[in-house]
């Protein structure tokens, strides 16, 4: 059906392949049963193909990432500036499938979290290594923050590989009420 996803395992029972969905929206089953015989490989991802994924991926959906390394375009990697960035517009679920040797790799990129990222859902970062780049969570409305399983190595010369600064704070004005910043 032209969709996309990640084998998880082989159900014993019905000998169909479990498939976690590339993009399942809240509400939805992640996953799939499928026959191997509907099953082809898909193209590998770089890293527009992924920002396309999370831009259309509605708020609280879970976004799945192949095992394997997901480069940065040739450019960007190989030039001397800060590595460009996966920026992720809303609070959802990016996933990988682990940060050890054979897992998920985004290599020569960051992983930011938009300013624009509503406080009332939750932002979940789970089963990636960062190679070559940061993590940076820090927009002040969000609230709500899960990362599990995340590795980082920053570029040499860097302040650091995981920011966290800010998240659930607002500034109080007359009465205790939320005050413009």
């Amino acid at each position: 059906n032209g969709s996309f996803g990640v084998v998880l395992r082989l159900d014993g029972g019905s000998g169909r392949l479990v498939v976690r969905k590339e993009v399942a929206p809240p509400g939805e089953a992640p996953t799939v049963t499928v026959k191997p015989a509907n099953l082809r490989p898909a193209p590998p991802l770089d890293g527009p193909a992924v920002q396309a994924l999370v831009d259309a991926a509605p708020a609280g959906a879970r976004v799945t990432l192949p095992r394997g390394t997901i480069s940065a375009p040739a450019a960007a990697a190989s030039s001397t500036a800060a590595p460009i960035a996966l920026r992720l517009p809303r609070a959802l679920t990016l996933a990988g499938v682990g940060s050890k040797t054979g897992g998920t790799v985004l290599s020569g990129f960051s992983v930011v979290v938009g300013e624009e990222v509503d406080g009332g859902g939750l932002l979940e970062l789970v089963g990636f290594h960062v190679s070559g780049g940061a993590v940076d969570v820090s927009p002040m409305e969000l609230s709500r923050v899960r990362l599990s399983d995340v590795s980082v190595t920053a570029p040499a010369g860097t302040m650091g590989a995981v920011y966290i600064d800010e998240i659930g704070t607002q500034l109080l004005g007359e009465g205790g009420k939320a005050a413009e910043r």
